[in-house]
This record gives structure tokens, C-alpha cells and sequence, in this order.
């Protein structure tokens, strides 16, 4: 719910680092209830930070269909490319 928060205001490099957390711990555990969201979330806070490589690298950890809600809008992986830095 941090990672959430921090996102939503647009700390995206706090926000990201929470996030790859909750992605190591998941694998760690052998636990996937999380991951997805974790790595989507994570890809979208690396686009706004403008780190292409890194965001590209965490989007293709990301299954097809897979999606988040930010602002009350639904946003799928494969809708990431086409939109600008900002998506929240």
C-alpha cells in the first residue's frame, strides 16, 4: 500500500524501490499473488523516471494482459509503450 501511495504522488523512485522488493521477496517465496502488480507498477514508475532501459527490462517480466489500476484507471502492459512518461 506504500509503494501504491508513493506512486500515486509521484515518488516514483521510492516507490520503485518498494516495488522491486516486493518482486525478490515474492520470487523468494515462491509466491506470485503480488508479483505482477509489483512488476507492472514498478515498470510504470521506471518510465516516468525516465529510465528506458531499466522500464524495458521490468516490462518484459510483465505477462501479456496483465494490469493495474492507477487513478482509478485501468492500465494494461501492453498499453505502456504508447503513452507518455506521466500515467498517473
Amino acid at each position: 500500500m506504500v509503494a501504491h501511495w508513493l506512486r500515486d504522488q509521484n515518488y516514483w523512485d521510492e516507490a520503485q524501490a518498494i516495488y522491486l522488493d516486493v518482486v525478490r521477496r515474492s520470487l523468494e517465496m515462491n509466491e506470485a499473488f503480488f508479483l505482477d502488480d509489483a512488476r507492472l507498477s514498478r515498470a510504470v514508475c521506471l518510465k516516468n523516471l525516465g529510465q528506458m532501459s531499466e522500464y524495458r527490462l521490468a516490462k518484459s517480466e510483465v505477462p501479456a494482459g496483465t494490469t493495474i489500476s492507477i487513478n482509478w484507471v485501468n492500465w494494461r502492459v501492453e498499453d505502456l509503450d504508447r503513452l507518455g512518461y506521466s500515467l498517473c
